[in-house]
């Protein structure tokens, strides 16, 4: 009667591993396997036998399922539940222009402090978890902040120009949506802005003045923008609201800063 229940035991433990891996890109935490019925001893006897495989620390793959750069990504998201695909990794994944493999060690984002030192994961740290996708089984971060994430890391401006206008062209992101990404006093983002900029993307005005200006110039044509030139205008004999503004703005700045007092 023992051998029966204990036999009846095995076969339930193998039938919720084996659901569980089929949901998992054929994955299995050590914590999933104790949770079944495993004893941590039974699960190091599988490892030895070749029944699993060891992906990265704590997480497991069924024999016969090739270990790729792919499954460790998956693996890694996995074992920290609480983190998103990020970086690198979800370039890679949301396939941007010029990330074309994956890399060997995985980008993750976790809103919480844990210093994790792996060969196989890199964690970085925010406060706020940026937005996120579903994209192929893995919860990701979007295009958009995907490459407010790589601005620091991809020095060229000119490419994370190409990046962004490939992404803009072929994943239909619109610019708004990357400039609403930037994170402030961050590396890169400097560069990013500019970027952005060459998109038509238009800077937050750094005072009342240049909103004012900014304002006018949205209510001109793109075709006549460069017709703004106040130089140009003066051989014609033109004035402009844009002219008014110029020549007021002007005078402001050159007044003294200090007030003259009347006798």
């Amino acid at each position: 009667m023992t051998k029966r229940t204990t036999t009846t035991d095995g076969d339930a433990r193998r039938r919720i591993a084996r659901n569980l891996a089929e949901r998992q890109h054929a994955l299995l935490t050590r914590a999933q396997l104790i949770d079944a019925g495993y004893s941590i001893g039974a699960i190091d006897q599988q490892v030895r036998d070749g029944r699993l495989v060891s992906v990265v620390a704590g997480v497991y793959a069924m024999a016969g399922t090739p270990v790729t750069t792919e499954l460790r990504l998956r693996a890694a998201a996995l074992k920290f539940p609480s983190g998103v695909v990020s970086h690198e990794s979800a370039a890679a994944w949301h396939r941007l222009l010029g990330f074309v493999d994956l890399p060997a060690r995985a980008h993750l984002t976790r809103d919480t402090l844990t210093d994790v030192r792996r060969p196989w994961v890199r964690i970085h740290r925010r406060d706020e978890l940026p937005a996120t996708t579903s994209v192929r089984g893995l919860r990701v971060t979007t295009v958009e902040a995907t490459i407010a994430d790589l601005a620091p890391v991809v020095r060229s401006e000119g490419r994370l120009l190409a990046i962004a206008a490939d992404a803009c062209r072929r994943n239909g992101v619109d610019a708004l949506d990357i400039a609403a990404a930037i994170r402030p006093c961050r590396p890169g983002m400097p560069r990013l802005r500019r970027v952005l900029e060459s998109l038509g993307v238009e800077r937050p005005a750094r005072s009342a003045q240049e909103a004012r200006f900014q304002e006018i110039v949205r209510r001109v044509p793109r075709a006549q923008h460069a017709e703004l030139n106040p130089i140009v205008r003066l051989r014609t004999g033109e004035v402009t609201e844009f002219d008014v503004f110029l020549r007021t703005e002007l005078t402001r700045r050159a007044a003294p800063r200090c007030c003259s007092l009347s006798p």
